[in-house]
């Protein structure tokens, strides 16, 4: 579509931050995070080195003024660059410089500054419904956004200092698929029972549980075993199978699953560099991945997870879900799990009502009895979620982000 048009792209290497701008971006988040309440502090918790939060935290409690803020920012937005990026854009005609995000990623971080000292127009995707409510300030505050929703450019508006004209809702892309390729029903359900050695004639129902970060849920182990034991005593009748698939972000033994008949596991391996460092960046997001997520979702009768964004995949595809707010083992802070349930973006969901949040064992079994039983009412009702979060542009949120940067790109000529 783009080469048609006489668009051509260049790809860059990924930069690390010195230690004056890595300071400069810790002291400015911690700020950042003290001005605007709605802010939640789990990303404090995943992918976060204590030195990072510590500076952070200090710097929020000493400093915690939009001035001081205003004033780290600008200086961010003046730093050097180093020689390969001004290389780069030397060597490389550019009239629009388009980023996954801006700079909540490091490596992009320095380009973005690039080109906006040059006076390139810059565009940035927000990737996901929750980016706004947890990974703080923008690195880099470019000159256009794209976000999912009506809220989101409210948040955008109010909390990251950007004018309403600056702000696309364009929905969310990597939805668009569960809209164009939903398999049957039955189907699925061959797929994911062959896919992860189920037999269909022993186990006729199949129980999902979706896992999240291990760092923010490490008690999801202990969730498994809970819910395997409930089906193997026949709490949901007979024939009803587990299905555990990991989070990308975390590796199968850090969930320290049990070793039980009736349990089984959904690994996206194939989706997964190990051979990488990052365990951020190991999930290959593509369209086959993500054709591989609709088809095991919408196999499953019942999708269970805890406060995660699989909930809207669930409700997109069709399948019902429950969302899980307890630490079988009691271990984990109830404050904190609960903190997940009410933060500004999660709060679409909580407040709904449509979806159950389950506080306790005999409330899980509750819900997972509803669901089977009533599995076309209750998916219908969750159906209003992906519509409300996932922005209007159903099934061509894509088309309408390539629009975007054809038309910045035509108005930059």
């Amino acid at each position: 579509m783009y080469e048609q048009r006489g668009v051509s792209f260049y790809f860059i290497e990924p930069r690390r931050p010195g230690i004056l701008e890595w300071l400069l971006l810790a002291v400015a988040g911690g700020i950042f995070r003290r001005l605007v309440p709605d802010q939640t502090l789990i990303c404090y918790r995943v992918n976060s080195r204590w030195i990072r939060r510590l500076v952070a935290s200090t710097a929020g409690l000493l400093l915690p003024f939009r001035s001081v803020y205003r004033i780290l920012d600008r200086r961010i937005r003046c730093l050097r660059n180093d020689r390969a990026v001004r290389q780069f854009f030397d060597e490389a005609p550019c009239d629009l410089l388009v980023a996954g995000t801006p700079g909540w990623k490091y490596p992009e971080l320095p380009f973005i500054r690039e080109a906006i000292q040059r006076g390139i127009p810059t565009l940035c995707q927000i990737l996901s419904w929750d980016n706004l409510s947890m990974k703080g300030p923008f690195g880099i505050t470019p000159d256009r956004i794209m976000v999912w929703n009506r809220h989101m450019k409210r948040l955008a508006v109010e909390h990251f200092y950007l004018r309403p004209e600056q702000v696309f809702v364009t929905g969310a892309p990597q939805f668009d698929i569960y809209h164009r390729s939903l398999p049957n029903k039955p189907a699925a359900k061959y797929d994911i029972s062959v896919k992860c050695g189920i037999n269909p004639e022993k186990y006729q129902r199949v129980l999902m549980i979706a896992g999240i970060p291990t760092v923010l849920a490490p008690f999801q182990g202990a969730l498994v075993r809970e819910i395997t034991t409930l089906a193997r005593a026949g709490t949901w009748g007979k024939g009803v199978a587990v299905v555990f698939r990991p989070h990308p972000q975390s590796t199968l033994e850090e969930y320290d699953l049990p070793d039980t008949e009736a349990l089984f596991v959904n690994d996206p391996h194939e989706y997964i560099e190990d051979s990488k460092a990052d365990i951020a960046s190991r999930w290959r997001f593509s369209s086959s991945a993500l054709s591989e997520l609709a088809q095991s979702l919408r196999g499953a009768d019942v999708v269970i997870t805890v406060a995660s964004s699989m909930t809207l995949d669930s409700a997109a595809v069709g399948t019902p879900v429950v969302n899980v707010a307890y630490d079988p083992g009691g271990q984990f802070p109830g404050e904190l799990l609960e903190s997940y349930y009410r933060s500004s973006h999660y709060r679409f969901i909580t407040d709904s009502g449509v979806v159950p949040i389950a506080r306790s064992t005999p409330e899980l079994i509750e819900a997972i009895t509803t669901a089977l039983d009533e599995p076309d009412a209750m998916a219908s009702r969750q159906k209003s979620l992906t519509e409300e979060i996932c922005g209007p542009f159903t099934a061509n949120a894509a088309e309408r982000q390539a629009d975007i940067i054809l038309e910045m790109l035509k108005s930059n000529r």
